[in-house]
């Protein structure tokens, strides 16, 4: 299968309201935390639809957040080469993969406490970002994301030419 040319427009300028939105609901009740998932799960299921990384150019709230609001106070140092290698990036998506796995084997069948426990990990990625994108430059965090990462290495075999 060959990748699709995305057919949507990006929403980028203003899909960072749903991140706030995301944390305000949140914070009212832990519930809406298991929201998250559709954060973690969309760039996925586009990649795995065939459009590689269209979610962190088009869609991605975290990235429009840093885009749009950190760079008003972003330093924009250089990312150092490490948080580029290919070996950091693995290590923080197996990290996050255990987060999950540890956040669903310890909470099931507690939809409530999984939901919680979704919130602490966006929460988290997102205080990373925010002091990556202050600290270098704004997106710093898109260069390592791990949902980007695993959207990136969802491959498609090239259509041989007739």
């Amino acid at each position: 299968m060959k990748r699709k040319t995305v057919a949507f427009k990006s929403i980028q300028d203003w899909s960072f309201i749903f991140l706030i939105i995301f944390f305000i609901l949140s914070l009212i009740d832990r519930r809406f935390g298991i929201i998250g998932l559709i954060c973690l799960s969309t760039p996925l299921v586009l990649s795995l639809l065939g459009y590689g990384r269209a979610h962190c150019s088009h869609i991605c709230p975290r990235g429009s957040f840093l885009g749009k609001v950190i760079k008003f106070i972003s330093i924009g140092n250089k990312l150092p080469p490490f948080f580029r290698s290919q070996e950091f990036r693995i290590g923080l998506l197996v990290f996050m993969i255990f987060c999950m796995i540890g956040n669903v084997l310890r909470f099931f069948p507690d939809w409530i406490a999984m939901a919680n426990g979704m919130f602490q990990i966006m929460t988290g990625s997102l205080i990373v970002g925010t002091i990556f994108g202050i600290i270098f430059k704004p997106r710093s965090w898109c260069t390592f994301c791990p949902i980007g990462y695993a959207s990136g290495l969802i491959k498609y075999p090239k259509q041989t030419e007739k």
